[in-house]
C-alpha cells in the first residue's frame, strides 16, 4: 500500500462557515465537484409510494449478481410492482401529450400513448412491465401540461399521488450516478487513480487489454481469475478504446499491453459536501474527511455497503450512515430511499438477519430526528408489517425470542448476527439482541406517534421487557448487564454500550456498564460507532479521540483513502476476509462514523428536537488547540468554533442553540467565553 500524503498545515482556525468548508476539503482524499452534471437530458419518471425504492434495490441486486464472483443477499427482499392503472388531469394546450412507459401502456407495443392537444379532463391508463421492474411512465407534455401530480388507486377508492424520479431516457430507477473522467496516472508499474473509486476503466490501445483492477496495489498485481472479487470482462468501444463492462471498485489498475492513456469513469453523487469538522490535529482532520469520502463513495442510487463485492444495501450501513451523513451532505432523499427499500420485506426479516429487522425499526426513528419530514403512510405501512413479523417471536416474558429462518447466514441461532465475531451459544437469550428490542420498541412507538396512532401496548410491553432483563440479565456484583439473560454469565462489551445507546442505563448512574466496553474494541467500525457514542455518553470524549485515532487512523497509516469493512487486526493481512486473499471492502459506508464521532466528542452536541431545531452544545477541547465544524441541518448550516476557551455560533433562522443552559436563537453569530 501507498504512503499517505503529507500532513497539511493546521495551525489556524478558519474564519466562518465557507472557509471551515475550504479547509474540510483540503484535508479530504475527494477529487469530485460537489455537483457533476447528469449525462443525458433529464426526465421526470412518476411511481406509486415506494416503488422507485424497490425497483432500485432490485437493479442494485440484479447489477450485483452480474459483477459479484461471491454474492450473498437475502433474496426475500421486496419486488417491485409490475402493473399500474395511473390516472392523469390534463388541461389543453394545443400540441399533443405523449405518456412512455418502461412497459406496455393498455397493450401498445410501443409503450406510447398520445393524447390530442385539445384534450381537457382526465386520462387513465395502465403499464405493465417485465418482471422485476416497477411500472413507471414519463409524460412528454408538448404545448399541454399535467394540472395536478398523476394518481394511482392502491385499495379499491382510494387514491394517492404518484412521486416525480428525475431520470434520462432510461427510467430513474435504472439511472446510475453522473460519472466523472479521472485520467490514471502510471505509478510504479500500474495506473493509479487520484484516490479509491468506482468506475469503469477505458484504455486506449490498439491490441485487447487484460485488465486487473485493485482497491489495493496488491489486489491489482496479484489477484487473477477466482481471487478477483469481480468479473473484469473487457469490450471494445465505438470509438476504438477498450472498456472494462462493469463498474469496479478501484484505485490501482494493472494491464498486460502498453496503453496509450487510461483513464476511469467514475460514478459519483452529485451531492453538496455541506458539513465539515477540522481541528488543531491533521490526523483527526484527515479521519473525518475520509470518512465523509467514504459514505460518498457508497451513495449509489442507495446508501450500499461497500463498492467491492455485494454493492447493496444493507440495514446496519443504513444506521451508521444516517449519522454520517447528518454531519458531512445532509442528504435526505437518499437516508429515506435507503430505508423504504428495505421495509416490507417478502417474509422473514430484513436483510435476512433478525437483529437487522430491529435496526430497521431503531432507524425509521433516528431519520426522522435528523431529518424529519410529514409523516408517510408508505413507511407507516412498512412499520406496521415489520413490526407485527417481530411481535410473532415475543415470548411471555415481553422478550424478543427469534427463529431461525433461510435468509443471510449468520452462524448463530435465531438468524442473530449483532456484529462479526459475535458467539451466540444454542438456547441462550442474548443481552444485546434484548437491547436492540427494548429500543426497536422505543423507536417504533415515536414513529407511530408522529403517525397519530396510539402505541399504549407497545410501551407496556418495553417495560415487561426491561423488568424480565433487570431480573435475568443484570448482575449486581458487576454493577453491569449479563452477555445472556440466564442469571450466571458474565458481563460483555455490547450488552452494555447498546443498553447505554438505547437509553436503558445511565452511564453515570451505573458506572459498571461503562466499565463492561470500555477498553473493548470491536472488529468493525459497525458498532464501534455504537460503542464510541456510549463512551461519549459517559462523558469520556478525549478517549473516543484517542480511539479513534487508534483505529480508523491506523488504516491512514496504511495508506488507505476510505475506509474498510474491518479494522486490521495485528497478525493478519489487512486484505484478506471470508477466507479470501481480498475479500475485505476497503471502502465500506458502516465505517464512516467518525463522520458524526468527532464534532460531537469536541463540541458535545446533542439534538432536543428533530432536524437540530433546538440541540445542545457542551464543548469540550479534548486536548486539541482549536476545532471548527459545520453541520448540514435541514434549517441551514450551523457553523461552530472552538478556541482559546472561546466558542463562537454562527446560527441560521429557526435554529436554538443551548450552550450550557442559555439558548441562543438563530439567525445569530455569538461569541460565549466557556468558563
Amino acid at each position: 500500500m501507498s504512503a499517505s500524503a503529507e500532513p497539511l498545515d493546521s495551525d489556524r482556525l478558519p474564519d466562518g462557515i465557507e472557509a471551515t468548508l475550504e479547509s474540510a476539503r483540503r484535508f479530504s482524499p475527494d477529487p469530485f465537484p460537489d455537483d457533476p452534471p447528469p449525462d443525458g437530458p433529464a426526465a421526470v419518471w412518476w411511481y406509486p409510494p415506494g416503488e422507485y425504492e424497490a425497483g432500485t434495490l432490485h437493479h442494485l441486486v440484479t447489477e450485483s449478481a452480474a459483477v459479484a464472483r461471491h454474492y450473498a443477499f437475502a433474496d426475500n427482499y421486496r419486488r417491485p410492482r409490475e402493473v399500474l392503472a395511473a390516472q392523469l388531469q390534463v388541461a389543453a394546450g394545443g400540441e399533443e401529450l405523449v405518456i412512455r412507459g418502461n412497459g406496455a401502456i393498455d397493450h401498445s407495443h410501443d409503450h406510447i400513448l398520445r393524447v390530442p392537444g385539445r384534450f381537457v379532463g382526465t386520462v387513465e391508463f395502465q403499464v405493465t412491465c417485465a418482471a422485476g421492474q416497477p411500472a413507471t411512465f414519463t409524460v412528454d407534455s408538448g404545448g399541454g401540461r399535467l394540472v395536478a401530480p398523476p394518481t394511482c388507486e392502491v385499495q379499491p377508492g382510494f387514491l394517492v399521488d404518484l412521486e416525480p424520479r428525475i431520470g434520462e431516457v432510461r427510467p430513474a430507477h435504472t439511472q446510475p450516478e453522473p460519472t466523472v473522467r479521472l485520467p490514471l496516472r502510471p505509478s510504479r508499474g500500474l495506473f493509479e487513480a487520484p484516490a479509491e473509486v468506482l468506475a469503469r476503466i477505458v484504455v486506449e490501445s490498439p491490441a485487447m487489454p487484460s485488465i486487473a483492477t485493485g482497491e489495493s496495489r496488491e489486489e491489482a498485481r496479484l489477484a487473477r481469475g477466482l481471487d478477483q472479487e469481480n468479473v473484469h470482462t473487457v469490450l471494445p468501444r465505438a470509438d476504438g478504446s477498450w472498456g472494462s463492462e462493469h463498474a469496479l471498485a478501484l484505485r490501482y489498475v494493472q494491464l498486460d499491453v502498453e496503453a496509450n492513456a487510461v483513464h476511469a469513469e467514475a460514478t459519483i453523487r452529485p451531492v453538496p459536501r455541506r458539513g465539515a469538522f477540522v481541528c488543531s490535529d491533521p490526523e483527526l482532520s484527515r479521519i473525518w474527511g475520509t470518512s465523509a469520502y467514504t459514505l460518498r463513495l457508497c451513495m449509489q442510487r442507495l446508501v450500499v455497503d461497500g463498492l467491492k463485492r455485494d454493492r447493496m444495501p444493507w440495514i446496519g450501513d443504513q444506521a451508521i450512515s444516517v449519522l454520517a451523513n447528518a454531519y458531512s451532505f445532509g442528504d435526505a432523499r437518499i437516508a429515506y430511499d435507503g430505508l423504504l427499500a428495505l421495509g416490507a420485506p417478502q417474509g422473514g426479516y430484513v436483510n435476512g438477519i433478525s437483529d437487522y429487522s430491529l435496526w430497521w425499526l431503531i432507524t425509521a426513528d433516528l431519520l426522522h430526528e435528523y431529518f424529519p419530514r410529514d409523516a408517510s403512510p408508505y413507511l407507516t405501512d412498512c412499520l406496521r408489517g415489520l413490526l407485527d413479523s417481530v411481535l410473532e417471536r415475543v415470548d411471555e416474558r415481553g422478550l424478543f425470542v427469534p427463529v431461525t429462518l433461510p435468509g443471510f447466514d449468520t452462524d448463530n441461532p435465531g438468524s442473530v448476527l449483532i456484529d462479526w465475531g459475535y458467539e451466540l451459544p444454542d438456547g441462550t437469550v442474548s443481552t444485546a439482541l434484548q437491547m436492540l428490542w427494548v429500543w426497536a420498541l422505543e423507536s417504533a412507538s415515536a414513529v407511530l406517534g408522529r403517525a397519530g396512532t396510539t402505541a399504549a401496548a407497545l410501551i407496556e410491553l418495553r417495560a415487561r421487557a426491561l423488568e424480565a432483563l433487570r431480573e435475568m440479565a443484570w448482575s449486581p456484583a458487576d454493577g453491569a448487564w449479563r452477555a445472556f439473560a440466564d442469571g450466571v454469565s458474565r458481563p460483555d462489551p455490547y450488552a452494555n454500550f447498546l443498553a447505554v445507546a438505547a437509553g436503558i442505563s445511565d452511564p453515570v448512574a451505573e458506572p459498571g456498564v461503562v466499565s463492561a466496553f470500555r477498553t473493548a474494541r470491536g472488529r468493525t467500525p459497525y458498532l464501534q460507532t455504537i460503542a464510541l457514542r456510549a463512551l461519549l455518553a459517559a462523558g469520556h470524549r478525549r478517549e473516543v479521540l484517542d480511539q479513534v485515532r487508534r483505529d480508523w487512523g491506523a488504516e491512514l497509516r496504511l495508506g488507505a483513502t476510505s475506509f474498510w469493512e474491518e479494522f486490521p487486526m495485528p497478525g493478519t493481512s489487512p486484505l484478506a476476509m471470508y477466507g479470501r486473499p481480498f475479500a475485505r471492502s476497503l471502502c465500506h459506508a458502516w465505517a464512516a462514523g467518525p463522520a458524526a464521532l468527532l464534532p460531537e466528542a469536541v463540541f458535545g452536541l446533542r439534538l432536543l428536537e428533530p432536524g437540530w431545531a433546538r440541540f445542545e452544545v457542551d464543548p469540550e477541547p479534548c486536548g486539541l488547540e482549536w476545532a471548527a465544524a459545520v453541520i448540514p441541518a435541514p434549517l441551514g448550516d450551523i457553523g461552530l468554533w472552538l478556541a482559546n476557551s472561546k466558542l463562537t455560533l454562527d446560527l441560521p433562522p429557526g435554529v436554538i442553540a443551548v450552550v450550557r443552559g442559555t439558548a441562543v436563537h438563530g439567525p445569530r453569530r455569538c461569541e460565549t467565553t466557556l468558563g
